[in-house]
């Protein structure tokens, strides 16, 4: 395998597992909560209070 083609499959690779863990945390309440209570703490500690998700 020549480098290249070994940092296409990293990309690739974390690509798709950034995918999933957008469907990961809306796909239960338990997760949506845990979503919501995470941004809201990001956008305060950010000073971006009242920006929308995503």
């Amino acid at each position: 395998m020549r480098h290249s083609e070994s940092i296409e499959s990293v990309r690739s690779y974390y690509d798709a597992l950034g995918e999933k863990e957008w469907d990961r945390l809306p796909a239960t309440v338990r997760g949506r909560v845990s979503l919501e209570v995470h941004r809201r703490f990001f956008a305060d500690s950010c000073g971006l209070a009242g920006e929308s998700s995503r």
